[in-house]
């Protein structure tokens, strides 16, 4: 990481304590779209959008699909940061409190690992975008997720 990347490390939220009502998810990506984490990502959303708020932060290519159009209304809140620098980028997470953030880039190409890097939120995990150990020394976690068989769902 240190040689491929020359980020100054930050936590732009020390200290920072929040009580919301819900739980604030942020979901970081470039891949709100026809792409497998476009494809995959439903399925988490719905099985915890009733007991959290959530936040999508987007820098995905812009494209008016039916698959984009649905992911866009299973966030609460869906915010293109495609125009942003990193920091400005986390800024905004760290102002909309968010309590848990998630990448779904990884080093995947167009990654912005730079954001991440700034720590906008207490905990930061990574999910799909590149599932092996990123060596992100800013991320606390890795979310695994499978959805329920077909078979499960009939016991």
């Amino acid at each position: 990481m240190a040689r491929t990347y020359k980020f100054k490390e930050e936590n732009l939220c020390a200290g920072r304590t929040y009580n919301h009502p819900k739980l604030r998810v942020g979901y970081v990506s470039g891949d709100f779209r026809e792409h497998a984490v476009g494809f995959l990502l439903p399925g988490l959303l719905q099985g915890h959008a009733d007991d959290c708020e959530l936040f999508a932060y987007d820098f995905s290519p812009e494209e008016q699909t039916t698959l984009r159009l649905s992911l866009k209304q299973q966030f609460h809140y869906f915010k293109s940061i495609h125009d942003m620098t990193d920091r400005q980028a986390a800024e905004m997470i760290m102002a909309d409190e968010i309590d848990v953030l998630i990448d779904l880039h990884g080093l995947s190409s167009g990654a912005r690992p730079g954001i991440f890097a700034l720590r906008p939120a207490p905990r930061q995990g990574a999910y799909l975008g590149f599932m092996g150990p990123t060596g992100m020394p800013w991320i606390d976690f890795c979310l695994l997720y499978t959805s329920p068989s077909p078979r499960d769902r009939t016991r």
